[in-house]
């Protein structure tokens, strides 16, 4: 079979973990590869692909990258400034939800606080609990002013706030202000960054819950990519993920239910054999996946969120 002659030579430099592929790749003799939509998982799938020579059909995809970058110039993620006027905030929560806090003075607290949603009415105000330190109500005084971040679905919304009202009874509860404008950023749960982040492990599949510990080299929503000398578990073992991340200069331990869904031993530039394990998280509790959401953006596109 000859290769058709609108058939490109693809810059294998385009190709990184995460990934997604734009359009169908061919190999040399013109036959498909990889087909649209396909996203790279894993540093063996990139090596795979970047064994061979590929081609794009200049026809399909025009003047357009066949490789929609993951990890360039922060434009994996779609990020968006909104009209809080068409973006019903209330909408996209349940009550009970989680809403993160963060003042913005100085003068305030530095760290981050989870309240719950309990209502509200666009272009009025937000209702939500007031948050709670050490079992004690935390004082509010109005006019204070937040960051706000919420997470609904793959979005997280943005933007910032003031306490209008503070009420003790019949329960503490606070107005924000309805914001003016939203910033929405979407995340696919696929994206990966790379890190180098010393981790524990329990490993609930063993009679014994044996301990084990290793280097996450890169993470997502999704997983993450594990190195150690001898594993720390079997594929389908179920693990409990510790590990600590930075983020809004706070260290935030997070404890994640996961499983091994993958294994492969692999040879470092220094010469050394590594066993490698792709790890799947399974429920992640709600406080942990925002923080780990803003933990992504941040690494990822510089955006602070909160």
């Amino acid at each position: 079979m000859s290769r058709p002659s609108s058939f490109q030579l693809l810059n294998k430099s385009t190709l990184h973990v995460g990934a997604t592929i734009r359009h169908p790749l061919f190999d040399a003799r013109g036959l498909l590869v990889s087909p649209a939509g396909q996203v790279i998982q894993d540093a063996a799938m990139l090596d795979e692909l970047r064994a061979k020579d590929l081609y794009v059909d200049s026809e399909i995809s025009g003047d357009q990258n066949p490789i929609e970058s993951m990890q360039k110039n922060g434009k994996d993620i779609k990020v968006e400034t909104v009209d809080a006027s068409k973006e019903n905030i209330t909408r996209q929560l349940a009550i009970g939800d989680n809403i993160q806090l963060k003042f913005l003075t100085t003068s305030g607290s530095q760290d981050a606080f989870f309240v719950k949603f309990l209502g509200g009415l666009a272009q009025r105000s937000i209702v939500c609990s007031l948050p709670v330190v050490n079992d004690r109500v935390m004082f509010i005084k109005e006019g204070s002013a937040f960051s706000v971040s919420l997470f609904s679905g793959r979005n997280v919304y943005a933007f910032t706030t003031t306490a209008e009202v503070v009420f003790s009874r019949p329960y503490p509860h606070m107005h924000l202000a309805y914001p003016r404008t939203v910033t929405m950023s979407k995340i696919r749960r696929s994206q990966r960054i790379q890190v180098n982040i010393i981790t524990s492990f329990t490993n609930l599949s063993t009679l014994l819950k044996s301990k084990a510990s290793g280097m996450l080299v890169d993470i997502s929503m999704g997983g993450a990519l594990v190195e150690s000398t001898e594993g720390v578990g079997q594929v389908g073992h179920e693990l409990e993920c510790n590990f600590k991340l930075h983020i809004n200069g706070t260290e935030t331990f997070f404890s994640l239910p996961s499983h091994i869904c993958s294994q492969r031993t692999v040879q470092t530039d220094s010469g050394k054999l590594v066993i490698q394990q792709g790890l799947e998280f399974d429920d992640i509790p709600y406080q942990q996946k925002i923080l780990l959401q803003n933990f992504i953006l941040q690494s990822i596109s510089n955006i602070q969120l909160g």
